[in-house]
């Protein structure tokens, strides 16, 4: 397990977008730029409230294990590469986790 000292080292960034085929490309794409260790893509059904009306809409979920210090750049990353006006990002700290696992995420990464 990482050290609490580590604990702003690496994070999850989650996003969803509205088909497999962006869900995909955008994975694909921040692995290639190494700015994701591993993303892993969920089907998931969304309810929320747009422009004033309820929703619900399939969409995919992105499950990004990245750095802390990459937080930036994968938003905007996410940000020039997303279909939605505003996407979801959201970052969650790694509190702790398997070092190997967290050590492949820096051999992975720039």
């Amino acid at each position: 397990m990482v050290e609490d000292t580590d604990q702003d080292n690496y994070c999850i960034i989650i996003t969803s977008v509205k088909s497999k085929d962006e869900a995909r490309n955008l994975a694909s794409s921040l692995i290639k730029a190494k700015l994701g260790g591993c993303v892993q893509i969920l089907p998931v059904e969304s309810f929320f409230i747009w422009e004033n009306e309820a929703k619900a809409v399939d969409e995919y979920l992105l499950v990004i294990k990245t750095k802390g210090s990459l937080y930036s750049s994968v938003e905007n990353f996410i940000k020039a590469n997303h279909s939605y006006e505003i996407p979801e990002i959201i970052r969650i700290s790694i509190q702790g986790g398997l070092a190997e696992y967290l050590h492949f995420i820096d051999d992975v990464t720039i």
